[in-house]
């Protein structure tokens, strides 16, 4: 089943959060082992260029632009830098860079550095000396206005001097005549010369004045207070987006190299079969205990109770076993609970623990395991003997017995099947733990004797193609699987209305309650307070392992004392189906 990429992320969240906070604390780390940096900036105008006369000026943008990107190139030249280093008295100047505000006349001078007074002292004095250099950058040797300015000198000279022999001609006598007319026209002549001369030296002087003092300083820097570099708030920012996207890259790889199926959907799906309990994760105790009211786990097995009590009276089951695709799936512990759940319900039942292998239902179940299945199939003990009541009401068990070279050969025995005709006289229900269905053969030597198999997966801890070859060889077996249920379930809307029915009912006698409920199913919790019960009750069992006559008069002991603990289910109403 594709899951959509929001179901990913969600299902990964604590690891997209702990790559998030990794990634913000290697940037915190990292920020303080850096030195912290200071910014002092200086802003100039360079005026833009000018042309034309008095009565029209036309701005030259072209040309200014030129000049400013000049200015800026010639900040960060050697000649400047250097001057600058004397000026101020500095080996090493720290970072420099000059650049231009689009579409202004400004120009911005950086500078960076460890010592806020150095920073500001180095912005400063490269403008000033950027100031004073303007007019020699402006241009170099004689301008247009010293030319015209001589020629203006030399024709006035001219003028005056042809004025002055007019005037003398004309005072002369007798006057010539024609020389006074030909004197007359030189003036003319000298002064629309002079006149000429005049209004290009004007025009030519505006505009140069126009262009000298084209760079000023309009911003002078000032102390920088706070650092500049680093910045605390936009790196942590920026690190946690970081961290947000290298965390949900994760979660993609993850999700494609992880094979465990991790919701009770994908198990659904996967299987094709209905999920009959879905048992969440326990934070405290033991994972095979029975758990009180307060806990919701056992409002789970009481639903998987009521959906298995449905099909054993719709389908007449007697016999269920209950296995798993791989070992450490908590199977035991839901074959234990879910024993207690039927007997609840007024359910006799009888727990089989057919995992000669590895055995575990004498611990769950705090009694002994000298005597069980391998024994009574091998016919060394009779059902009735190797039956042991438990401290639960209603519930029995068939331990695994002496451990056996060959478990799957005795399992697969003539002694099954006759073993659950004998045990279905007596008890309304037998619950069979088996081992894995994928570690050995034995699950599936069983499943074709009972009536059903419940399929245990664990959540987040199964492979998909282990559940696939789990159904696969139970299907081979022609197995008549009854559905799934999912341990280590994940949270439901079913859990956060009963935990808002509990708050409501927890303030009236949770202490009595409590007593009340107190599990009776444990990994030998009260093993000290029944030592003296479990040691009577198994020294004749020891003895007759090693003697046949023994055996023989251990199995004339009325019932009564064989099976220990039937005086108190007597007192509870419950009739011995062993007795």
């Amino acid at each position: 089943m594709e899951k959509s990429y929001p179901a990913i992320l969600w299902q990964r969240k604590w690891l997209i959060l702990a790559t998030t906070i990794a990634t913000v604390l290697v940037v915190l780390v990292g920020m303080l082992l850096v030195t912290p940096q200071y910014e002092a900036s200086t802003r100039l105008r360079v005026y833009t260029a000018a042309r034309g006369s008095v009565d029209w000026v036309d701005y030259d943008i072209a040309y200014t632009e030129r000049l400013m990107n000049t200015y800026s190139q010639l900040a960060t030249s050697q000649p400047v830098l250097q001057e600058l280093a004397q000026q101020l008295n500095l080996a090493n100047l720290p970072s420099i860079s000059a650049q231009v505000v689009s579409d202004t006349e400004l120009m911005q001078i950086n500078v960076e550095g460890a010592d806020p007074a150095q920073v500001t002292a180095v912005a400063n004095g490269l403008a000033q000396i950027l100031v004073a250099r303007s007019e020699d950058y402006a241009g170099g040797g004689r301008t247009a206005q010293d030319i015209l300015s001589e020629q203006l000198t030399q024709a006035e000279d001219e003028l005056n001097q042809a004025q002055l022999a007019y005037v003398e001609a004309v005072g002369s006598s007798p006057a010539d005549s024609a020389r006074v007319a030909a004197l007359s026209r030189a003036v003319d002549l000298k002064q629309e010369v002079y006149t000429a001369l005049l209004q290009q030296y004007e025009r030519t002087r505006v505009a140069e004045e126009l262009r000298t003092n084209a760079l000023t300083i309009v911003e002078p820097a000032i102390l920088p207070r706070e650092p500049s570099k680093p910045n605390w708030m936009t790196n942590l920012i920026l690190g946690g987006l970081v961290g947000l996207v290298a965390g949900a890259g994760l979660a993609f790889l993850f999700e494609r190299l992880d094979t465990r199926v991790q919701s009770t959907d994908e198990i659904e799906e996967l299987t094709a079969l209905p999920t009959l309990g879905r048992i969440p994760y326990v934070r405290k105790g033991p994972a095979h205990v029975f758990l009180g009211d307060a806990i919701p786990a056992q409002e789970a097995y009481h639903r998987l109770q009521a959906k298995l009590e449905a099909r054993v009276q719709a389908d007449g089951l007697r016999s269920i076993l209950i296995t798993s695709p791989e070992p450490g799936e908590g199977k035991s512990a839901i074959v234990a609970n879910l024993a207690q759940a039927l007997a609840n319900a007024g359910r006799r039942v009888v727990v089989v623990d057919a995992n000669l292998r590895r055995p575990i239902m004498h611990q769950i179940l705090d009694v002994s395991n000298k005597v069980g299945l391998s024994n009574v199939l091998s016919q060394e003990w009779t059902v009735k003997e190797a039956v042991q009541t438990t401290r639960t009401p209603g519930v029995w068990v068939l331990t695994s017995g002496t451990p056996h070279p060959n478990p799957a050969q005795l399992l697969n025995s003539a002694g099954m099947p006759s073993l659950f005709e004998e045990l279905a006289a007596p008890f309304d229900v037998i619950l069979l733990d088996s081992p894995p269905v994928l570690a050995v053969a034995d699950a599936t030597l069983l499943a074709p004797l009972v009536d059903g198999v419940l399929l245990t997966v664990g959540r987040a801890q199964t492979k998909r193609d282990s559940i696939e070859a789990a159904i696969e060889q139970l299907a081979g077996v022609q197995a008549r699987l009854l559905g799934v249920v999912v341990n280590w379930a994940e949270r439901t809307k079913d859990l956060r209305h009963y935990r808002h029915y509990e708050r409501a009912r927890k303030p009236a006698g949770t202490n009595s309650q409590r007593a009340v409920s107190r599990p009776v199913v444990t990994q030998g919790l009260e093993r000290s307070e029944r030592q003296g019960l479990e040691r009577s009750e198994r020294q004749g069992l020891e003895r007759s392992e090693r003697q046949g006559l023994e055996r023989s008069e251990r199995r004339s002991i009325p019932q009564e004392a064989a099976f220990a603990g039937n005086t108190q289910r007597a007192d509870q109403g419950r009739e011995e189906p062993l007795a």
